[in-house]
């Protein structure tokens, strides 16, 4: 009789629904809409949280949860069993049991003659369009599989450093222990205006005549102090003096309002 398989996920950070429930005390924003807009841009969740700064919102830190969870584990191994002939899962099965490790040449020798098996396997006409084959055939493959790959998987089968890792726990139908964890991502510094604000931060940026001074003495322009940075505005976009970051200006639609995004560092 096959053990029940328990699953040990790590809890879904639910979506945000609502800035408070992300921000307990919203009365420490002059402009929460503002934060709102933020943590929209940024895609931000429960369990983030977010302070002002001045001018800037800080992201302080974003959690993000990595690792792979044991459904994934468990379906890379079921498409994987599904590729294989009775005999091949025999074999599998005998080789990942034996008490006595195999030696490096030994276990080349099998891994090599069951990968180029496999890849058999996925040319097999009746297979094609099952879902395992498209599981480790599809151009993203490498990045949803969790071996990495058809061949990887295999490897990690007759892995001999560790007698029972995730593969093989998934292989016996057992238990598969949750190893993901949450961890801290600094998503910088921001700054959120609304469409006059960020015209008026843009004007100020040019706060003396340095900067045209140059353009005129360079040759780069004729043009007049206020006429040269008005066309400087509307050539490169605010993105490139307000955005110290990658130049860029996002924006969010919030309560009817558009307020413009800055990364600041």
């Amino acid at each position: 009789m096959e053990k029940e398989i328990r699953r040990f996920e790590a809890p879904e950070k639910p979506i945000l629904e609502d800035l408070k429930e992300v921000i307990p005390n919203c009365s420490d924003f002059d402009e929460p809409e503002k934060a709102e807009a933020l943590i929209k841009n940024l895609g931000l969740i429960i369990g983030d949280t977010i302070k002002e700064n001045g001018e800037d919102y800080i992201i302080n830190p974003r959690m993000v949860l990595r690792g792979t969870t044991p459904k994934a584990y468990e379906k890379e191994i079921k498409y994987f069993k599904e590729l294989c002939t009775p005999l091949m899962l025999e074999q599998m099965d005998s080789q990942i049991k034996k008490k006595k490790k195999f030696g490096d040449k030994q276990r080349d020798k099998f891994y090599n003659s069951f990968c180029k098996r496999l890849d058999n396997r996925l040319k097999v006409k009746s297979l094609k369009e099952s879902e395992a084959v498209k599981y480790f055939t599809q151009e993203d493959s490498f990045k949803n599989c969790v071996a990495g790959g058809l061949h990887n998987c295999v490897y990690h089968l007759l892995d001999i450093e560790k007698d029972l890792n995730e593969f093989k726990l998934a292989w016996f139908n057992t238990t598969i222990p949750n190893t993901q964890t949450w961890n801290k991502e600094n998503d910088g510094e921001y700054m959120v205006l609304t469409d006059s604000e960020a015209d008026s931060q843009a004007e100020d940026y040019f706060d003396d005549d340095y900067m045209w001074k140059q353009a005129v003495e360079s040759g780069g322009t004729t043009l007049g102090q206020e006429e040269w940075e008005k066309w400087v505005i509307d050539m490169d976009g605010r993105g490139s003096l307000l955005n110290g970051y990658n130049g860029c200006e996002e924006y969010e639609d919030v309560n009817g309002t558009t307020y413009y995004i800055y990364r600041t560092n």
